[in-house]
C-alpha cells in the first residue's frame, strides 16, 4: 500500500495526527468492518487515479460520488466531499477524542496547509511575503504546532 495523497504537515504533531488517521482507514478497511474485500475490489485503477488526481487539484473539496468508493469507505450513497468523508472515518473510529483528537479535529476544520498558505501568501507573493509566511511557518514547526 502506497499512501500518496498526503501533503507535507506544518509540525510533527500534524504529520502524527495524519499518521494516525490514514491508519485507522486502512485497518478498517482491512479488518473489513465498513466493506468487503469484494465491495474493495470492485475499484478499477483508473476510478482510483481519477480520485488521486480530483484530490491533488481540490484538496478537501474533492466531491465523492462514485458509488463504488462511497461503499468502500463505508460512506452511504449520498455524494460528498473529501474533508466531509474523512470526519465522518474519524469520528466512527473514535479519533476525535483526547489530545490527539483535538489536533485532528483542528485539520479537519481547516483547510490543507497548502490552501492556508495561498490564503495568507496571496496567489503571486512577493519576496518579503514568502517571506513572513514561512517565517510563521517555522515558527510553527519549532514550536510543534498547527500553522
Amino acid at each position: 500500500i502506497e499512501i500518496r495523497v498526503l501533503d507535507a504537515q506544518e509540525s510533527p504533531r500534524a504529520d502524527l495526527a495524519v499518521a494516525c488517521v490514514v491508519t485507522s482507514l486502512v485497518r478498517e478497511l482491512y479488518e473489513q468492518r465498513v466493506s468487503s474485500a469484494a465491495q474493495q475490489s470492485v475499484l478499477s485503477t483508473a476510478t482510483l487515479a481519477r480520485l488521486f488526481e480530483a484530490a491533488l487539484r481540490d484538496g478537501e473539496q474533492t466531491l465523492l460520488e462514485d458509488g463504488a468508493v462511497l461503499t468502500a469507505l463505508g460512506l452511504g450513497p449520498q455524494p460528498t466531499t473529501m474533508g466531509a468523508a474523512w470526519a465522518t472515518i474519524c469520528a466512527r473510529n473514535g479519533l476525535l477524542e483526547g489530545a490527539q483528537g483535538a489536533t485532528i479535529a483542528a485539520l479537519l476544520a481547516r483547510a490543507p496547509l497548502a490552501r492556508r498558505l495561498l490564503a495568507v501568501g496571496g496567489a503571486a507573493p512577493s519576496r518579503h511575503e514568502l517571506r513572513e509566511v514561512y517565517c510563521g511557518l517555522c515558527a510553527a514547526l519549532d514550536a510543534n504546532r498547527l500553522y
